[in-house]
């Protein structure tokens, strides 16, 4: 279904003809605010091993680029390649433990703009929207106080310092190829940008077979450029 998703823009690239001339490139950064969410989501730091645990935004960034090509007056495709740290902060046992997850991903999206305001003039606002699938390049897990070797399910290879102490837990693997769903607006004035809005995680990041719903989620806030190519 998602990689379905993902052909819908392209669709749209071959159906219609895009304006000469007017093809331009986006260079974006700024803060993402992320967590793992999902019925299952406090199970990896605690609740599966009979502790208790809360799960917290963390803060991480994205950074990269995108080439915006007119489809219609009003409608362009985004396609686009960037660098993304995502994750969450936890606490564990009653707040004896916490720490941080940190998951970084280098990512794909291509998404469909639509301008609904000031399309042909040197200011616009516009909706965007579309599929995104990210690709692992980096865990890394890190608690401080009284862990005690604890286990941390599908993230214990993210541990720093080594393996944990505790039992291994059977298959607790985890999906490193993720598909998602960009939903946000963009503010163009002259050559800068301003854009926002929300990552939704479609793929759960448990890749046991065990079916726990947990998945990164959160939202963005972006500054940059645009240059005519």
């Amino acid at each position: 279904m998602y990689r379905t998703l993902a052909l819908v823009p392209l669709l749209l690239a071959v159906l219609a003809v895009p304006e000469p001339g007017h093809a331009q490139i986006s260079i974006t950064g700024g803060p993402l605010f992320t967590t793992i969410s999902g019925d299952d989501a406090r199970g990896p730091f605690g609740e599966d091993f009979g502790d208790t645990a809360d799960l917290d935004t963390r803060d991480g960034y994205f950074v990269g680029a995108s080439v915006r090509i007119p489809l219609v007056s009003i409608v362009s495709i985004n396609p686009g390649l960037y660098y993304a740290e995502k994750g969450t902060r936890f606490e564990r046992d009653g707040g004896f433990q916490d720490g941080y997850l940190q998951l970084s991903y280098v990512e794909i999206p291509m998404t469909v703009s639509a301008a609904v305001w000031g399309a042909d003039g040197p200011a616009s606002v516009s909706l965007v929207a579309g599929p995104r699938v990210s690709f692992e390049v980096e865990c890394v897990l890190e608690g401080f106080g009284f862990s005690l070797g604890n286990s941390y399910g599908q993230f214990d290879s993210c541990l720093q310092g080594g393996a944990t102490d505790a039992p291994p837990v059977d298959d607790a693997v985890r999906e490193s190829t993720l598909w998602g769903l960009i939903l946000g607006a963009e503010v163009s004035l002259g050559g800068f940008l301003l854009t926002g809005g929300w990552d939704i995680g479609l793929t759960s990041l448990d890749a046991s077979g065990a079916g726990q719903d947990f998945t990164n989620s959160g939202w963005f806030l972006g500054f940059g450029i645009r240059i005519d190519l």
